[in-house]
Order: structure tokens, then sequence, then C-alpha cells
């Protein structure tokens, strides 16, 4: 892959290699002159030939670092927003707590209610059962009342005819 490579070049040139055009320059001068000792001509022989191949290099490096760069930027533009998302979050998971208790002591308050109501509709019913009864037997006592009453009133006694 490209980053094995990348990383590869980078570890082999430890620090931002600038090759430019004087470079080549100097270099072919000094392949020109013949005062120059033969170690150095190789030397500068095989720098020349590999200027190509270092320009490429120092150019994808330069990419590189420039798209690393964008990267980092990236990343830290995605942790700042992590970072206010995690705020957020937070606040937003203490109001569901918060509403969670609410929901918990509406739920306890309901139920007590629902009881109390329960409790009272069979009192009112236990009630009315007994008024029904207390005004059923006050109505019986009223038709004893009446009965005795008439049995009680004086009555004519019709003479007998005479015989």
């Amino acid at each position: 892959p490209l980053w094995c490579s990348c990383a590869y070049f980078s570890s082999l040139v430890p620090a931002p290699l600038v090759v430019s055009s004087g470079t080549t320059a100097l270099l072919q001068r000094s392949m020109a002159t013949s005062a120059v000792e033969p170690g150095h001509k190789i030397a500068a022989a095989m720098e020349l030939g590999h200027v190509d191949d270092l320009k490429a290099l120092q150019a994808s490096l330069g990419d590189l670092t420039r798209n690393q760069g964008l990267l980092l930027d990236t990343v830290q533009q995605e942790n700042s927003r992590f970072a206010d998302s995690t705020g957020s979050l937070d606040d937003m998971l203490q109001r569901a707590r918060l509403y969670q208790a609410k929901l918990v002591r509406l739920k306890r308050d309901m139920g007590e209610l629902q009881q109390r109501s329960s409790r009272l509709r069979k009192r009112a019913l236990r009630l009315q059962q007994m008024k029904q009864k207390e005004a059923l037997q006050a109505e019986q006592q009223r038709q004893r009342d009446l009965e005795r009453t008439r049995q009680l009133q004086p009555r004519v006694a019709l003479q007998p005819a005479p015989p």
C-alpha cells in the first residue's frame, strides 16, 4: 500500500530534503570538472541519477505532510464536535433521569389516588345501601304504625237487629 511505502521513505529521510534546479546544475558542473576525485565523481553521478527520484519523493512527502495536516485538522474538529455532543448528551441524560423520576412519582401518586378513589367508592356504596336499608325500615315502620293506628281507631259498633 501507498502508506507503507511512504512510511518507509519517511523513515529514510529524517528531515525535509530541498532539491532545486540550482543543486542539479551544481552537480552537473562538478561532474564536468576534471579536478574532482573519482570517488566524488561517482557520488555526484549517483546523486545526479537520483535527483528526479528525490524530487518525486520530496513532492510525495510534501503531499503526505499536507494530507496529514488536513487529516489532523479534521480529527481535531471531529474531537471538538464530539466533546460538544458529549456535553449536550450529558445534559440530555440528566433531563431524562429527572423526567424518569417525575414519571415514577406520578405513577406512584396515580396508584395512591386510584386506591383512595376505590375506597371512597366502596364507602359511598356501603353508605347508599345503609340509607336504602334505613329508608326501607322507616317505610315499613310507617306502614306498621298506620296499620296499628287503623286498628286502634274507634269503630262504630253496629247494633244487632232485634230478634
